[in-house]
């Protein structure tokens, strides 16, 4: 296991970084959509293939998200909230 930490990270120094392991087998890689990143495991691992991190491929989303779902979310409030209360449910089994 190994970590690096680069302000601002550039491809080079990633492919220096990354090259150490070039000896290792690698089937595949895992990264956020960082074009760096991307690029750095390109040049040490050319054949191996890669795919997005899940996790932040979804938090991207989510990010896009989160305003228009808050709005929403007000909305429904105001428009929801001027219906009347249901009484609830009789505490009886055989209700159901």
């Amino acid at each position: 296991m190994s970590a690096i930490q680069l302000e601002p990270p550039n491809e080079k120094d990633l492919t220096n970084w990354i090259m150490t392991y070039q000896g290792y087998p690698v089937l595949a890689s895992v990264s956020d959509g960082e074009e760096r990143i991307i690029a750095a495991l390109r040049a040490v691992w050319p054949d191996a293939p890669r795919q997005r991190c899940q996790e932040h491929f979804l938090g991207n989303l989510a990010d896009e998200v989160f305003p228009n779902d808050t709005e929403l979310r007000k909305q429904m409030r105001v428009d929801l909230g001027g219906l009347p209360k249901i009484d609830d449910f009789p505490d009886d089994s055989s209700f159901f």
